[in-house]
């Protein structure tokens, strides 16, 4: 995560943003192929954000960054849904995490927080954990290509 306004990031951390986002699903989604297709399918579950699509002042990097990883398990979606391989992702809002748990932690921050969530509180884990469950498992047989917001209806509210 790049915490920095467009004119303060600089091409290489703007370039390294994107690469540590997307290569890796790039590379795993290349590895699993084949056999996935030996076995007549799969399923790919990305992990974005929902700053892909409500981009943040000073996180204009990591939104590209998860909308361009959304963008490509999408296309994943279209070239590999005919061999029975479903490729979805979940986009997770503010979610409690020992990395910024601290932050959360100090006076009157959560609250703040969670005043813009409709939800009225911050994600867990589990909320995210469920998430990906389903689009693992057979209930999502027939969903490919779809991004699940998992933030409280953050996404959806009015600025």
């Amino acid at each position: 995560l790049l915490d920095a306004t467009v004119e303060e990031t600089g091409a290489v951390a703007f370039a390294g943003v994107l690469t540590a986002n997307v290569m890796p699903a790039f590379l795993f989604s290349q590895a699993v192929f084949p056999p996935m297709l030996a076995q007549g399918g799969g399923r790919i579950v990305s992990i974005s954000s929902c700053l892909s699509q409500r981009p943040s002042r000073r996180y204009v990097a990591y939104s590209s960054a998860k909308a361009a990883l959304e963008t490509f398990t999408r296309g994943l979606a279209v070239e590999w849904g005919p061999h029975g391989i479903r490729a979805n992702i979940v986009a997770p809002g503010q979610v409690r995490t020992a990395l910024n748990g601290p932050a959360l932690d100090k006076p009157g921050v959560e609250e703040r927080v969670s005043a813009k969530i409709p939800a009225k509180r911050i994600g867990r884990p589990s909320d995210v954990a469920h998430a990906v469950l389903y689009l693992s498992g057979q209930s999502s047989d027939f969903v490919n290509g779809a991004v699940l917001s998992v933030d409280g209806g953050y996404s959806v509210r009015a600025p």
